[in-house]
């Protein structure tokens, strides 16, 4: 387990480290008690990584764990996200027990699903963290170094980000009240199979 250290600025990953933390969290089956040291300084990266390249993430792979998310929702959980890799930045040791509190927000909305959900994007977060530390980014025949991609990040990478208790509040929230609108939905499919129409304004007036 590496030692909780305050966030400094980690060291480049070359790219055959990089395969190696690729192949590392790709065997994760659960969220990780320990890890090697690459993967911690991966997570370090995230702090530096675009948020884009993040939270693109969210919109385009959600339906694969049952639910479909719009831009509003896709803010809510990211910052969600955002809160616990903060804590997980200023101290690595706890990163299995902020996933699993994730975990128990996420499921909210995406029921069985949560876990695994939560899962994947920390894997996706963790390979974007090491990616911004790669001594030859990945597509950039250039070969920046770490140092001339510092000024491109997004202004609001997560070790910057300002989160306040109403907004994570206020995600909560928005977990819920898109759950309810969730189990409203399937037991109007179920009860009226036929009727898609029907469907269509009861999810129009229920979100207005």
């Amino acid at each position: 387990m590496c030692s909780p250290i305050p966030y400094h600025k980690p060291a480049t990953i070359i790219p055959s480290e990089y395969y190696y933390i690729t192949r590392e969290i790709e065997s994760w089956n659960n969220f990780p008690v320990t890890y090697s040291n690459s993967v911690f300084r991966a997570i370090l990266g995230t702090g530096i990584a675009k948020e884009s390249e993040m939270v693109n993430w969210l919109l385009s792979n959600s339906s694969r764990y049952g639910i479909v998310i719009d831009t509003s929702m896709q803010r809510h959980i990211f910052l969600l996200f955002c809160l616990c890799f903060k804590a997980i930045l200023r101290d690595a040791s706890v990163l299995n027990n902020v996933l699993m509190w994730l975990e128990s927000q996420v499921s909210i909305l995406y029921g069985v699903n949560g876990k695994l959900f939560v899962l994947n994007f920390v894997k996706k977060c963790i390979l974007v963290g090491a990616s911004a530390l790669l001594l030859f980014p990945l597509g950039n025949e250039g070969g920046e170094s770490v140092g001339s991609k510092e000024g491109k990040s997004d202004t609001n990478c997560i070790r910057e980000r300002k989160i306040l208790m109403p907004q994570v509040v206020a995600a909560v929230a928005a977990l819920h009240e898109r759950a309810l609108l969730e189990r409203k939905i399937k037991e109007f499919w179920f009860s009226h199979p036929s009727n898609n129409y029907q469907l269509y304004v009861f999810v129009v007036i229920f979100i207005l």
